[in-house]
């Protein structure tokens, strides 16, 4: 895969039956502006130079049929194309992570996102993008895995099934996306991944490019550097001024505490066109951009409205034990806090003992992944936009000292965490995360018990708690 390759030229089925495929039914070849919105049908187009391309390759071996994706991105990938690849890996991931003999296809299907979240307006219209199938003598077997179909109308998971887990997701530049999918078989334990060619990073291909300073980076950006002023602005930093300069209040960080976090945590800035803009507006655009914004202009302060405060509100989540009777309250807390406002930022912190598997060394790495994506399971019924959402796993021997620091560098509004249970009050209470936690915060601590359980400190949620809008 070069530039100036069309993408046809992969479907030659002769290359295939030198390997044994008794017989090739088709080569899904998608690249450039086609992998988003997919397509789902092949074209002749020429690959350039920053392409994302991905292939699925439906061919049969004694009677067996394959389907897998595989990405790539030609000579260099954009920040854009990358962050896309690792989001569709984590959905991936999630879903592979919960396939053992007992679970139903409608626990991995609800771990996906809903379509509105990557920009379809319902289900139908996003099918077969987030997507499971059994596969073996045909393409297309049982069970079907989606969220289309499968919440409401769940099978078994059992052993022996064959089937394939396969995830989308767009980037932020508008055209480019991700696509992987695996093939896993179910065993009496668990479940192997049988699809062999690596897939859990980015591949890119064709030969590098090389200047009188050396190669050039595999992952930078298509165009020019994302600022004018200033060669090495990274898109994240662009995107956070650009949204600080904002003509409209509304667009425009809802406080200080919103701004000092995304500093704080580049990784987490949710992207947009405002990271890649690398010109100015022309004079029409200009002229087109005052005029919209010329009542906002008139009014003192700016502003049609005074915004309201938009409080940083941070769960502690135990993704060690995530079968704690706690847990289901804890999130309904956490939903019904999040409906008083859209602009509340929710920061999700586990924090796991060293034991856990994230010391330095073999194996850190995916123990971040794993916690982070029960992260993630944990906040998907919560129907909260990925941009109000950060994830954060964090390690320490004192979990209380751990939440207090963290929530104090990022000006925390309002921490939520579970209590003990009340059988545990006499002597657990104090000896407890949330005793400590309550005692040395910065901020409100919201704690929360089982339903019908004694109410723990605090009692039940007070809206007061959270800080009111500026007065007039």
């Amino acid at each position: 895969m070069d530039p100036e390759v069309t993408t046809v030229l992969v479907e030659h089925a002769d290359r295939f039956a030198r390997f044994g495929s008794e017989y090739v039914e088709a080569v899904n070849a998608i690249s450039g502006e086609r992998c988003n919105p997919h397509p789902h049908v092949f074209s002749d187009r020429i690959l350039r130079p920053g392409d994302p391309v991905y292939y699925d390759i439906l061919h049969s071996y004694m009677g067996y049929r394959t389907c897998y994706y595989r990405c790539f991105s030609i000579g260099y990938a954009s920040r854009a194309m990358a962050d896309a690849y690792i989001q569709c890996r984590e959905y991936l991931d999630a879903a592979i992570s919960l396939v053992r003999p007992g679970r139903t296809t409608a626990e991995i299907a609800a771990v996906w996102p809903k379509a509105q979240e990557f920009g379809f307006p319902n289900e139908e219209a996003a099918f077969a993008l987030q997507f499971g199938h059994g596969i073996g003598l045909a393409i297309w077997e049982k069970p079907v895995i989606s969220r289309l179909v499968s919440l409401e109308h769940s099978h078994e998971i059992k052993p022996g099934m064959v089937f394939a887990l396969e995830t989308f997701w767009p980037s932020k530049d508008g055209w480019s996306a991700a696509r992987i999918e695996e093939e896993i078989v179910v065993t009496e334990t668990g479940h192997e991944v049988i699809t062999r060619f690596p897939a859990e990073k980015l591949l890119v291909a064709g030969a590098p490019y090389v200047t009188v300073d050396g190669p050039l980076p595999a992952i930078r950006e298509h165009e020019a550097p994302p600022s004018l002023h200033v060669d090495d602005t990274p898109p994240w930093l662009q995107e956070v001024i650009l949204r600080a300069l904002e003509v409209n209040p509304a667009r425009r960080y809802q406080s200080a505490a919103h701004l000092a976090f995304d500093l704080r945590n580049p990784e987490q800035v949710s992207l947009t066109a405002r990271a890649t803009k690398s010109d100015r507006k022309g004079v029409l655009a200009q002229a087109a951009r005052w005029w919209k914004a010329r009542d906002i202009l008139a009014l003192p302060g700016g502003a049609k409205e005074e915004p309201g405060a938009a409080p940083v509100v941070m769960v502690a989540v135990d993704t060690v034990h995530l079968d704690d009777p706690r847990q289901p309250e804890l999130q309904r807390t956490t939903r019904r806090i999040l409906s008083l406002s859209s602009e509340f930022r929710l920061i999700c912190v586990s924090v796991v003992p060293s034991s856990a598997g994230l010391q330095a060394g073999a194996g850190a790495a995916d123990a971040q992944v794993e916690h982070r994506i029960r992260l993630r399971q944990w906040t998907h019924p919560l129907g909260i936009e990925a941009h109000r959402v950060s994830l954060h796993v964090l390690e320490s021997a004192d979990p209380s000292a751990a939440l207090v620091e963290f929530a104090r560098r990022n000006n925390v509004d309002l921490i939520v965490l579970g209590a003990p249970a009340p059988g545990e009050r006499a002597l657990a209470w104090w000896r407890s995360v949330a005793s400590s936690v309550t005692a040395n915060a910065p901020c409100s601590v919201h704690v929360v018990r089982r339903t019908g359980e004694i109410p723990a400190q605090g009692g039940e949620f007070d809206e007061d708690q959270l800080p009111k809008p500026a007065a007039d």
